[in-house]
């Protein structure tokens, strides 16, 4: 129908006509201020570590700790020859340096028990001695290969000389801090100028600020121990050189790895969890975190009421919730869903794994007096403004038998 002219003032009864409207300039938008954000929530590890756990100060971009074992309580050996009742055997060597004339050991496969009974020699890493089956009066059967005995202690004669002491020397273990930076820039004029989210300069921050939090996640489990001289241009032509320096993370630092194919099913998690997590003899305390991927998640779930008792859920605060799993006996396992192990990067590797770390052994190295600097940009002659999101931080691992990884290996 066309449309019909009105006149002011003119009066027009029963006339309806439609009419054409410029839609970018005659009609008002329906849009919501609020921005939905798919990607804001906290990353577990980084959350607990550094808000729940805390930081610890560094006080050099290079930062180390100790770590010694003081119950040695097995060691492997050369063979045992037969011997007749109370007669020393041929030399033994020990992958030890620090065993003793007068130390007894237990041979878990035959039952059978010697005391060392004359010193040979030693080396920084072995130590040779002759000995002689313990009760003295029962003859020794051979022991081929390279066995491993219990080491039960020093037994000394009544009135005799005391041992040798031992001595411990720790190990030491170092990592880097890292510089890790976020900024948000923008010009004085378009600082005031009003869009439909609001102000561009704010949203730009908290993107930054968020972006940076992430980082850290990212670097804290897959970081890699880097200290190197470099160079690099940037966008605008500007040539830098520097030390390039970047922190070992989780997976930089497991040695205790464990590859399953297939389907993740109830034997392989027993395999995993009786066999390296908690298997050992220092395998670990009775509580851990378990970073977890989705399918990993998703295999828990299928099993669970075969073997698995979901305890109820704990939201321990700052959005990171744990689902927590007795296993084992008496252990606990607190299942972290793991942001960086989902579906959407590397479906064949991350999302089938699970990391377990002990908390309490993991530290986060802060150089400075705050795990994460705010403050202005100097732009210079430019009439800008900006700010910069800036942290230095190291991963201190200790106890590297201790954390252990599940992963699927690619088919």
């Amino acid at each position: 129908m066309a449309t019909q002219p009105l006149n002011p003032g003119e009066e027009l009864v029963g006339i309806v006509g439609t009419f054409s409207f410029a839609e970018e300039t005659d009609i008002l938008p329906d849009i919501k201020e609020r921005i939905l954000f798919e990607d804001i929530d906290f990353p577990p590890l980084a959350t607990f570590m550094s808000r729940i756990q805390g930081t610890e100060p560094a006080h050099n971009t290079t930062f180390k700790w100790m770590e010694s074992i003081i119950d040695k309580f097995a060691v492997t050996t050369s063979s045992f020859n037969a011997t007749s009742a109370g007669d020393e055997t041929a030399n033994v060597t020990f992958q030890s340096p620090g065993m003793r004339v007068g130390d007894v050991i237990h041979h878990p496969g035959t039952g059978q028990k010697y005391q060392l009974t004359t010193y040979v020699s030693r080396t920084s890493t072995t130590s040779v001695f002759k000995c002689v089956r313990v009760p003295f009066s029962l003859a020794g059967s051979a022991i081929t290969g390279t066995p491993t005995f219990r080491v039960l202690g020093n037994h000394i004669l009544e009135g005799q000389w005391l041992p040798i002491g031992q001595g411990v020397k720790p190990t030491f273990y170092s990592n880097y801090t890292q510089p890790l930076v976020e900024v948000a820039t923008i010009s004085r004029t378009m600082k005031e100028v009003a869009t439909w989210w609001g102000s561009v300069f704010e949203l730009d921050n908290m993107a930054a600020a968020q972006r940076l939090y992430a980082d850290q996640e990212r670097i804290l489990i897959f970081g890699e121990g880097v200290e190197e001289d470099h160079a690099f241009t940037n966008e605008e032509g500007y040539s830098s050189e520097g030390v390039y320096r970047s922190t070992a993370g989780l997976h930089a630092n497991i040695t205790s790895i464990f590859p399953y194919s297939g389907d993740l099913d109830k034997a392989t998690l027993n395999a995993w969890y009786y066999g390296p997590v908690f298997g050992g003899r220092n395998s670990g305390q009775r509580k851990m975190m378990q970073l977890t991927g989705m399918n990993v998640f998703a295999a828990f779930d299928d099993i669970a009421n075969q073997q698995l008792r979901y305890l109820p859920e704990i939201s321990t605060a700052l959005g990171v919730d744990v689902n927590a799993v007795k296993v084992a006996g008496q252990r606990q396992v607190a299942l972290v869903e793991e942001r960086e192990y989902m579906n959407d990067v590397d479906a064949s590797e991350y999302a089938d794994t699970a990391t377990i770390v002990y908390p309490d052994l993991l530290a986060i190295r802060q150089l400075g007096a705050n795990f994460m600097r705010v403050g202005p940009i100097n732009m210079g002659p430019r009439i800008s403004e900006g700010i910069e999101y800036y942290s230095e931080f190291g991963l201190e691992f200790k106890g590297r038998g201790k954390h252990h990884m599940l992963t699927k290996t690619p088919s």
